[in-house]
């Protein structure tokens, strides 16, 4: 069976060539050389600064030996019950204690869903360990609907 490239198929073949520069079958090292320089970077430096996340610091460390950090929607939840009354540091360690020992569903070796209750409410969290800054390991707690 022989596969056959129409001319129109051919011409944007070779102008992808043409305009790549041939780096494919030069052996392209990096993502900078293939595309350039990134436009934009925001950082999870800049997004706790930001406060869309927010860094569960030495308490964290009792579970987990890297970086761990909430979205500001979970941040909100745990806010809200240490307002209404409960500890607020009970309530970051049942997180973490529960992302460890409650999952409800595992998505990959690096992320999985868990429950936890706060304050009488369970809530769906999902956890994922991933790449920081400069590629070393951090962990992110987030709601079902947040990437």
């Amino acid at each position: 069976m022989t596969a056959h490239i129409t001319t129109t198929q051919k011409t944007q073949a070779e102008m992808a060539q043409e305009n790549l520069g041939n780096k494919f079958s030069e052996g392209t090292d990096t993502m900078e050389e293939l595309f350039g320089a990134p436009i934009y970077t925001y950082t999870r430096k800049q997004a706790i600064e930001d406060g869309v996340l927010v860094d569960l610091g030495r308490t964290a460390k009792e579970f987990y030996k890297f970086q761990v950090c909430v979205t500001a929607s979970i941040w909100a939840e745990i806010m809200a019950a240490a307002k209404a009354g409960h500890d607020l540091r009970g309530i970051v360690r049942d997180v973490l204690w529960m992302s460890q020992r409650f999952i409800t569903k595992r998505i990959s070796e690096s992320e999985h869903y868990f429950k936890v209750e706060i304050a009488g409410t369970t809530h769906d969290y999902k956890i994922m360990v991933h790449g920081g800054d400069f590629g070393q390991p951090v962990i992110t707690i987030l709601q079902l609907s947040e990437d």
